[in-house]
């Protein structure tokens, strides 16, 4: 469809709406039997299903109304580009009709030799004022075009209001049939033994759900720890490679100590460097086996050993320069074995994490059926108790129990 060319909605239509708050419940004698709840709560429970019912359709129309102001907005967004394009064109065509015109005044006072080309600049000026009051014609279509969409788009934002304001309706509403349900049916209801087997595993999966919820929240927190902890053991082997570097290139230098050597800094500075994330690392590990017995702590004894006798050289002499190059070396050697062990805690915790967001998956859809379930069986009794004025009723709840 093209844009530009978009029609009016006048299939969907809204109704305003009062929000009222739900005391109903609050007037419930508490040591009432179910069925007296039920007949006295008869008004309210019908003003709700009357509700519900009157905006069945809400959601559906708010998606459609939602894709329409979409496709509105493409429409407008493309009407002011081409109106802006031909607005230009006809500048464009106008200045050119304005030098075609002052080419014909300028020669009036020419001789007669140059009337042919006269009455060509002549014709010039109708062919160029021809081409200006086309453009102009386009922009004023397109500005018109654009004034129809602006009207239809506001429209539609405002019916677009008026469905989300319904939807809202209908949820609060729903909310407060099922608080009224809760309420009716709060505690045993001996009488309903279909209704309190499906209480009680509901309750049972939303306990799971929140277990499992709190567990993957504890396991996200420990895979953010090993993330940052993995993030410092990468930066320090890089250090430590990097004092490795320096090192090769000092011992390079003949004739001359590191001391005197702008590299002896340099890998003084880097094994620094590789000791300071070494011990950043260290330290989220810590923490995350602290939280978690499924990291076991890792030991950082042995490269932190290293990192401190390599500092520890006054690089004064060559052999000095040759110790510190093998502790880098093997420095390097102990911190990747940490590396690919942290790797390897990494990958766990992202698998658990897997593991649980489908186990919540899973028991959520449990519960939403589950929980419609109960409300559905509730309805049900609910239903028949106003229409026979009496209970308990006679249920046939055996496809509930499964």
């Amino acid at each position: 469809m093209n844009p530009e060319s978009i029609p009016p909605r006048t299939n969907a239509e809204s109704q305003p709406y009062s929000r009222q708050p739900n005391s109903h419940a609050a007037h419930l004698e508490p040591d009432a039997d179910l069925t007296t709840k039920i007949l006295s709560s008869r008004s309210y429970y019908t003003n709700l299903v009357d509700t519900l019912s009157a905006r069945e359709d809400v959601r559906a129309r708010l998606d459609d109304q939602i894709a329409y102001v979409a496709e509105l907005s493409r429409g407008l967004d493309l009407s002011i580009r081409n109106e802006e394009e031909a607005s230009i064109r006809a500048y464009i065509a106008e200045i050119e009709w304005t030098k075609a015109k002052e080419r014909v005044l300028k020669s009036k006072g020419r001789v007669n030799r140059l009337l042919r080309r006269k009455k060509k600049e002549e014709g010039r000026v109708l062919e160029e004022e021809s081409k200006f009051l086309e453009e102009l014609r386009g922009v004023r279509i397109h500005h018109d075009r654009g004034v129809n969409l602006r009207q239809l788009h506001t429209e539609a934002l405002s019916l677009k209001l008026e469905l989300e304001q319904q939807l809202q309706k209908r949820v609060d509403t729903q909310k407060e049939l099922e608080a009224l349900m809760h309420e009716l049916f709060t505690g045993p209801t001996p009488e309903y033994p279909e209704e309190d087997f499906i209480e009680r595993e509901v309750y049972e999966v939303k306990r799971r759900l929140g277990e499992t919820t709190d567990t993957l929240k504890g396991e996200t927190v420990l895979t953010k720890l090993l993330n940052t902890a993995y993030s410092s053991i990468s930066s320090s082997v890089s250090s430590a490679e990097e004092a490795v570097e320096h090192s090769r290139h000092d011992m390079a230098r003949t004739g001359l100590l590191s001391i005197m050597s702008p590299e002896g800094h340099l890998k003084r500075k880097a094994l620094e460097e590789a000791a300071k994330h070494l011990w950043e690392a260290q330290n989220m590990v810590n923490h995350a086996s602290n939280i978690s017995p499924n990291v076991q702590p890792l030991d950082f004894t042995t490269p932190n050993e290293y990192m401190t006798a390599g500092l520890d050289f006054d690089f004064a002499n060559l052999t000095s320069d040759w110790s510190f190059h093998d502790k880098a070396r093997e420095t390097v050697s102990r911190v990747g074995e940490i590396k690919t062990k942290l790797a390897e805690h990494r990958k766990a915790s992202g698998r658990r994490r897997g593991e649980l967001s489908k186990i919540i998956t899973e028991t959520s859809a449990t519960l939403e059926r589950r929980t419609k379930e109960l409300l559905d069986l509730r309805t049900q009794i609910v239903e028949r108790v106003l229409i026979t004025g009496h209970g308990p009723p006679q249920l046939d709840g055996s496809d509930m129990l499964r």
